[in-house]
């Protein structure tokens, strides 16, 4: 009998233990979340009071399709400078669009880093980062075509703020990061 009263101490000792674990977790994440918070009010609340004001507060679907992703444009992934250039030397930009356009669509992200970017897809499956960075992928390169496929209109039309952005090829930051992060994921399956 003493046993199981030794016993049934330990498992209160221990559960006691956990929840205060749990409970000084759960505030440091509370005050880690409400100090980015604040961080992001100091550029985010004057943001809200001002867009209205804006002039992208009136921007037409036209102009917001001003700098999309055009699919010839994904020959960049293999060859960088397909279209030309535009630089401080050479002023050569051939592609669709003006030449502002060229380092917002142009979305090479090296032989190497594609090649393990696609060995990745192989643990879309097992592993959910790799499926939550492929969905981020893709969705980021076929918003970035804005008119030339369907996500941008609906996103511009049907989710609040979205109407206020132009440029859907900036969209391509996202594919470039998921990329990197996945390519990473193609060298640890290839090694």
């Amino acid at each position: 009998m003493h046993e199981n009263n030794s016993h049934s101490e330990n498992i209160l000792n221990l559960k006691s233990r956990k929840l205060s674990q749990v409970v000084s977790i759960s505030l440091f994440a509370i005050g880690f979340i409400a100090i980015a918070v604040g961080f992001t009010a100091i550029q985010l609340i004057p943001t809200l009071e001002l867009a209205p004001h804006s002039v992208r507060a009136e921007i037409t679907y036209e102009k917001s399709l001003e700098g999309s992703l055009f699919p010839k444009q994904l020959i960049t992934l293999l060859i960088p400078k397909f279209f030309g250039e535009f630089s401080a030397n050479e002023h050569n930009y051939w592609g669709q669009g003006t030449y502002g356009q060229y380092w917002e669509t142009n979305i090479y992200i090296g032989i190497a880093a594609l090649f393990f970017f696609i060995l990745s897809f192989r643990l879309i499956i097992k592993d959910k980062i790799v499926g939550f960075f492929s969905f981020i992928a893709l969705f980021s390169i076929l918003y970035a075509f804005g008119d030339n496929f369907i996500l941008h209109k609906i996103f511009f039309h049907n989710v609040p703020g979205f109407h206020l952005f132009r440029n859907p090829g900036r969209m391509s930051l996202w594919f470039t990061f998921a990329a990197a992060i996945l390519s990473g994921f193609g060298i640890k399956l290839f090694l």
